[in-house]
């Protein structure tokens, strides 16, 4: 009987260590996922800041050159007031 019960709390210490692994593994990945998650929102964010500065810098070289503001907009995607504003 005692060697039993010594067999059935191996047992089930062996089950909550298990438990406990499974966590911290599921932890780990979903912090590993997260933060690749977040690598490729940075860069997206990025490139999409750059795609505007882009636009803008070309609609402020159009400006200075004496382009009117409707081919202007209609070359760079912007609207009458962001060129204004330059």
């Amino acid at each position: 009987m005692e060697n039993r019960r010594y067999a059935v709390s191996i047992i089930n210490g062996s089950r909550s260590e298990g438990r406990l692994e499974g966590i911290e593994e599921g932890i780990k990945q979903g912090i590993e996922e997260g933060i690749k998650q977040g690598i490729e929102q940075g860069k997206q964010q990025g490139i999409e800041q750059g795609k505007q500065q882009e636009k803008v810098n070309i609609a402020r070289t159009f400006k200075q050159k004496g382009i009117d503001i409707e081919t202007i907009a209609e070359a760079t995607g912007l609207t009458r007031t962001e060129i204004e504003e330059l």
